[in-house]
């Protein structure tokens, strides 16, 4: 592998893990009329605690949150008009 290569490649690497870095909610439907939901940045868990979040919070598991489905689609449009974003 040329020097070019390595660069390209590395290049790459980086802006996967910065991708990665800067995801600040992990959501997933539990497929039962309830959706779990974690904070995975601290400014997530400052935006969910200043947004009163947890009053949509039904239960919680070691490690989500668990909302009813119905109120997902309006906690995840405040929270990418907020700037931020879900890992995939």
């Amino acid at each position: 592998m040329g020097d070019d290569e390595n660069r390209y490649y590395k290049a790459v690497s980086k802006n996967r893990v910065s991708q990665i870095m800067t995801a600040d909610f992990v959501y997933t439907s539990a497929n039962d009329g309830t959706s779990l939901i974690r904070p995975v940045s601290a400014r997530a868990e400052t935006w969910f605690k200043d947004n009163n979040i947890m009053k949509k919070v039904i239960d919680n598991t070691e490690d989500f949150y668990v909302i009813k489905s119905v109120d997902g689609p309006d906690i995840c449009k405040k929270i990418r008009d907020s700037g931020m974003d879900f890992t995939s």
